[in-house]
């Protein structure tokens, strides 16, 4: 299978988007079977081909490197999911107008991994981003306003510990 996906999406054709729709799929498939590990291993096969292929300023980049990020959270791998998330939080400020469904999203979840590793100065940097495109954000995503609060309120709670200190 992953052999005749691999070669359609090498071919740079209408058949290759198709190709990396089922190689996404394909983890999405392993992770209902309970083979989270493999599952990961492909969403980062993915992530990798999407990238090698259109850039990781394009949304479909995006939004695979969103699902390595989430993956990488359930492993505990925190410092590499903030990296990933940061590395394409800030190629997703290149693209007008940035997809209003994966872009905050990944400023979102990088602030947050930003406060959950204590660096403030850059989870502020990143919700200052995730606030600039709340009202779009909040369309496309259910939810996101309500996550983007708390984590400003994360933010604002750990300025004052630190100021109290």
């Amino acid at each position: 299978f992953e052999e005749v996906i691999t070669a359609e999406s090498d071919r740079g054709s209408a058949a290759s988007l198709s190709a990396r729709y089922a190689l996404a799929g394909k983890a999405r498939a392993l992770r209902r079977l309970g083979r989270h590990v493999e599952a990961d291993e492909q969403t980062e096969r993915t992530l990798e081909r999407l990238r090698d292929a259109l850039g990781p300023a394009h949304w479909e980049s995006l939004r695979a490197a969103l699902e390595v990020v989430h993956a990488r959270k359930r492993a505990g791998r925190t410092v590499e999911a903030l990296a990933t998330a940061q590395e394409y939080a800030r190629a997703g400020r290149e693209l007008d107008p940035a997809p209003a469904d994966v872009y905050p999203r990944l400023e979102l979840v990088a602030g947050e991994l930003c406060l959950e590793l204590g660096d403030l100065a850059a989870a502020r940097e990143h919700l200052a981003f995730a606030e600039r495109v709340r009202a779009a954000a909040t369309t496309a995503n259910g939810g996101y306003a309500a996550e983007l609060d708390a984590a400003w309120d994360s933010c604002r709670r750990m300025e004052s510990e630190s100021a109290g200190q």
